[in-house]
């Protein structure tokens, strides 16, 4: 619940600019547009990555994506994303970090 509470949240502040539709279906998030979930193990079934590619339109606060408990993997690029990166510091998983030309702040 706690994923897609985030990523919903993420999607609203994005303005819809997300290919999401209107996530509300918490056992679909594995299936949008630049998600991968967990297959096995412990996080089975959680998010492992969001992705994000040449989306010069989207904006968003990438903090908001901090309440995606399991995240390894995180991509934005070519985006309008602005807010902290220290913002993301509770992510235990987080491995992988690549964001670039966009307006994230680093604190």
């Amino acid at each position: 619940a706690g994923d897609c509470a985030a990523l919903q949240a993420f999607w609203r502040a994005t303005e819809g600019a997300l290919p999401w539709g209107s996530p509300t279906n918490a056992s679909s998030l594995c299936g949008w547009d630049g998600v991968t979930c967990w297959a096995d193990g412990d996080f089975a079934g959680t998010v492992q990555r969001v992705e994000r590619y040449n989306s010069a339109g989207l904006t968003g606060d990438v903090g908001l994506l901090g309440g995606v408990a399991n995240l390894e993997i995180l991509i934005l690029r070519n985006t309008a994303v602005t807010g902290d990166i220290a913002s993301l510091s509770g992510l235990a998983n987080l491995q992988y970090l690549q964001q670039f030309q966009h307006q994230v702040r680093y604190v």
